[in-house]
């Protein structure tokens, strides 16, 4: 593959492939990555931390992601628990494409995105979730409203 770049409404996107790991930046910092001869596997160390939130819930089967990235944490989840549905709530529609296009999400019925913003989602989710994980970053930090004690306490609320 060679680089591909755009600009979405939030970010400037760009995929690099680099020594075996294809890389997704938003404006100057590494969002996702995943390795070309495994799209499961990724040289970032957090989304192995994801699995410690089934250490507290085991018996989750309803899990929301906000924010997608590369969907390098969704794959993870999918993958190991085939029990586990996921919706994703991701702001940004450029990004959705380049997770499916370049990044090997798959298309599949567990995984339902929703192009939109993840505040704005809890407050209207269509499910409750036994588990709600927060990965959205804008550049280098979680945006704002996605740090309120509004937004926390919406995410309770969707909490099964």
């Amino acid at each position: 593959m060679s680089d591909y770049e755009c600009q979405s409404a939030y970010h400037r996107i760009r995929v690099t492939d680099n020594e075996g790991v294809r890389l997704l930046r938003f404006e100057r910092n590494r969002q996702s990555s995943m390795h070309l001869n495994d799209p499961f596997e990724t040289d970032m160390e957090y989304p192995g931390y994801l699995h410690l939130t089934l250490a507290i819930r085991p018996d989750a089967r309803r899990a929301l992601f906000i924010g997608l990235g590369g969907g390098s944490a969704v794959k993870r989840m999918w993958r190991d628990y085939p029990a586990l549905a996921i919706d994703v709530a991701e702001i940004d529609e450029k990004v959705v494409e380049v997770a499916y296009r370049f990044f090997a999400l798959p298309h599949d019925a567990r995984i339902r995105v929703f192009v939109e913003d993840g505040a704005g989602f809890v407050r209207t989710a269509p499910d409750l979730y036994d588990l709600i994980i927060i990965d959205a970053f804008d550049d280098d930090f979680v945006p704002r409203p996605l740090m309120t004690e509004e937004f926390l306490r919406a995410c309770r609320d969707c909490l099964s």
